[in-house]
């Protein structure tokens, strides 16, 4: 497993742990629905051109799952990324800087090296 990979894995299994918390009694925030703001993960990192990875969505400080399919992923970058708006799949393509956003809120920089 490569550093991306690995931190990609922590920062997924950290989002679960904070929305499901590790005591019996509910976390208070679950009980109406949670909230948090709004996050991709992961939110700012740094690839190779040619480098392929999965964005993804999440609600910091709240219960909510990490989502995939239902945000939509945009980008305006296009020359620096190849984008799947549904799946948060990313092609690093040129040498830049990308910024991604999903339609939750949350955004992402890329930087492509």
């Amino acid at each position: 497993m490569g550093r991306r990979e690995y931190l990609i894995a922590l920062a997924t299994t950290l989002l679960a742990v904070s929305c499901y918390g590790s005591n019996a009694d509910p976390d208070p925030t679950c009980l109406d629905g949670g909230g948090g703001k709004p996050i991709a993960i992961p939110n700012d990192t740094t690839v190779a051109v040619g480098d392929q990875f999965n964005l993804f969505a999440g609600f910091s400080g709240s219960c909510q799952e990490a989502r995939r399919a239902s945000t939509i992923w945009r980008t305006s970058d296009t020359s620096l990324i190849k984008l799947e708006p549904t799946t948060g799949h990313v092609t690093a393509l040129k040498i830049g800087d990308a910024f991604v956003v999903s339609d939750l809120g949350g955004d992402a920089r890329i930087k492509i090296r």
